[in-house]
């Protein structure tokens, strides 16, 4: 009962567009960890316009967090708010530390179905090269959640230049 409280309380600032890019990453990412997806989706629909605005803001950390907790909730966002296209694209001018790639990686194949095809090739593209030049410092779980978003990713769809690309680049 105290959570659906703050709830409704927290929800108040997201509706006035006055939270910032880690404010709102990480009530994100609380609503998807908490199970409360319908109290995450209507923070994301409350603030998707606000929160398009300033996505150049948005630190690589928050935009992994972001989608992470957009895929973990199953939300991408209000229909037609374009919020979940452009949080990708904002994703490709991002320089992710492991984690984010992972995270990032996840999130793109969990919500392919919903993204345009060019978005997520634009996305491949930027992020292939950086998956390759971390590929030494990605932990297991890290690796493992690349390699199951690639394999995810090919299986929705023919094999996209940026799948190739990794396959080969992780073979060298």
């Amino acid at each position: 009962a105290r959570f659906q409280e703050v709830e409704v309380a927290c929800h108040q600032p997201w509706r006035h567009g006055r939270c910032n890019a880690r404010d709102f990453s990480q009530v994100c990412w609380a609503f998807a960890s908490s199970g409360r997806h319908m109290g995450g989706l209507r923070v994301i629909e409350s603030s998707a316009q606000h929160q398009g605005t300033i996505l150049e803001s948005y630190s690589d950390h928050d935009v992994a967090t972001t989608i992470w907790a957009v895929a973990t909730m199953s939300c991408p966002g209000p229909q037609g708010s374009g919020f979940l296209e452009r949080l990708m694209e904002a994703a490709c001018e991002k320089d992710f530390a492991p984690q984010g790639l992972s995270m990032t990686f996840w999130g793109l194949a969990t919500l392919a179905p919903s993204i345009r095809r060019a978005t997520v090739e634009q996305l491949l593209a930027a992020l292939v090269p950086k998956v390759l030049q971390h590929a030494g410092n990605l932990a297991p779980q890290g690796a493992s959640n690349i390699l199951w978003a690639v394999a995810t990713l090919e299986a929705q769809q023919e094999p996209s230049h940026g799948v190739i690309a990794l396959d080969e680049g992780l073979r060298l």
